[in-house]
């Protein structure tokens, strides 16, 4: 038998505790729950293929998708991370916010949001989420997708 070196007995899944990736999961299962399956979202994790001098090496994308026009998505706002890490992370999106939501802007300038813990992460998110801009987003793809699926059932 090989003896076992590694220092954890069994690994635990971690997505349901509080990792950003756990946390977009519970806003995911929210808001498909709220446009009752009208409007979908979809959390694409990618390798970024490019040398980053910010040492982030994967995207996640957390698109708004209308599968009744014709799987339409709309990419609300990009993660960036280290794969090995939970943090830091950056957020950049194209909904206005005000940038003073965190307040140690002297991270990397080429994002919108900067997030050193999740407790930053959970207040960016929730400022986009909860933003107008958002709200008009959600709503115009609700209402024609909602057109389109009543033309269906029809």
């Amino acid at each position: 038998m090989n003896e076992d070196f590694w220092g954890f007995k069994d690994l635990i899944d971690e997505s349901k505790n509080n990792i950003f990736l756990g946390i977009l999961q519970q806003q995911k299962e929210v808001f498909i729950e709220k446009t009752k399956g009208i409007l979908q979202i979809e959390i694409l994790n990618k390798k970024i293929d490019i040398q980053r001098r910010d040492g982030f090496k994967l995207t996640t994308e957390f698109n708004i998708v209308a599968p009744y026009l014709d799987d339409y998505s709309y990419t609300l706002f990009t993660v960036y991370s280290k794969p090995e890490k939970n943090y830091p992370i950056a957020i950049d999106t194209q909904i206005n916010l005000d940038k003073q939501v965190i307040e140690n802007k002297s991270w990397y300038e080429d994002f919108a949001y900067e997030c050193q813990d999740e407790e930053q992460f959970i207040m960016v998110l929730e400022k986009i989420l909860s933003s107008t801009e958002t709200t008009q987003i959600v709503q115009n793809l609700y209402t024609k997708s909602k057109i389109e699926w009543n033309d269906e059932t029809e």
